[in-house]
């Protein structure tokens, strides 16, 4: 069983035992010289309906490298929106699909975080596609203060195409959550068009074009 930071039972709302890898080893002459442990925590099991229930996976996830250093991984579950820790509008489209990244050396020190967007478009007849439209990217070096980069994307939803394509460069982006303010002239667009058969676009890519800040 995984506890918490307190003590205390780390999947309290699981209601069945899920086995999960604890620790990887590398081997040399059968001995381990190298292992990397994991914790999982806030495991939940999504309940729709009598006809559409399943394991939802766990909330958050902590992986030890052979040297200490840490990272972290939280995921959308279906279940009621975390925004304490940065997550947006959850819902069981979005299952599985990592919203936050963290990683610390061996000392606690935050090297790098990550927030990441994604939204659900309905299709109907019970289908959902779920697309990545945003990303940012902060780097510290070991303090409080950080560079960041951020992207963003929109897709045709009827064919699940990528329709355009925005690099910002570097902005200044929220600790929080996904959110961010352009701060300088290094945004790069590309716009891509695909081809189309009996009036339908395919997944063949006809044209590509790139713009700079100034379009």
């Amino acid at each position: 069983e995984y506890l918490d930071s307190a003590n205390d039972p780390a999947n309290p709302s699981l209601p069945t035992v899920i086995y999960t890898a604890a620790e990887i080893a590398a081997l040399e002459d059968f001995n381990a010289v190298a292992t990397t442990t994991y914790q999982y925590e806030r495991g939940d099991y999504y309940f729709g309906t009598s006809t559409d229930k399943r394991f939802a996976g766990f909330g958050k996830v902590k992986e030890t490298d052979p040297l200490g250093s840490i990272s972290y991984k939280y995921f959308h579950q279906g279940n009621a929106t975390s925004s304490s820790d940065g997550e947006s509008a959850d819902v069981p489209a979005k299952m599985g699909k990592v919203y936050k990244e963290e990683k610390y050396d061996g000392s606690n020190n935050l090297y790098h975080r990550a927030f990441t967007k994604w939204q659900e478009y309905d299709l109907g007849n019970d289908r959902d596609f779920v697309a990545k439209i945003g990303a940012t990217d902060l780097r510290y070096d070991g303090d409080s203060d950080h560079k960041d980069i951020a992207q963003e994307w929109v897709y045709s939803t009827a064919a699940g195409n990528l329709a355009t394509t925005t690099q910002w460069g570097e902005v200044t982006a929220s600790t929080t959550a996904y959110d961010f303010s352009d701060t300088g002239s290094d945004k790069r667009t590309t716009v891509t068009s695909y081809a189309a058969k009996s009036g339908e676009e395919t997944a063949f890519k006809s044209t590509e074009t790139r713009y700079d800040q100034d379009g």
